[in-house]
């Protein structure tokens, strides 16, 4: 059987179709470190880490409206199946992609 294989954006690791939310999140959690200025890397004020730090929030922006988006084409069983409500899902995806 094949699986439909997609590139992680913020990783570059291939992700699995059926890939857990879990791994998902983890994923998302790396890619937000790099947005703290505490990890090092170059000055903080230069013009190559702005422009690092902006392609990265629009990654986990895009990364995140496109979880919300499939989030909303669940059905109720496959909601039931993760342990969230019909209401919960709703409430995720009306976020705003700067708010995790």
């Amino acid at each position: 059987m094949k699986t439909q294989k997609q590139t992680n954006s913020l990783s570059g690791r291939a992700m699995e179709a059926g890939e857990t939310l879990y791994e998902i999140a983890e994923a998302s959690a790396a890619a937000a470190a790099d947005l703290d200025p505490k990890e090092g890397g170059p000055a903080p004020n230069s013009f190559l880490t702005i422009l690092h730090r902006l392609g990265t929030a629009y990654r986990l922006g895009r990364m995140r409206h496109r979880q919300r988006r499939q989030l909303m084409e669940m059905d109720d069983r496959q909601l039931k199946d993760i342990g969230i409500t019909r209401e919960q899902a709703e409430q995720e995806a009306r976020k705003a992609i700067w708010k995790d």
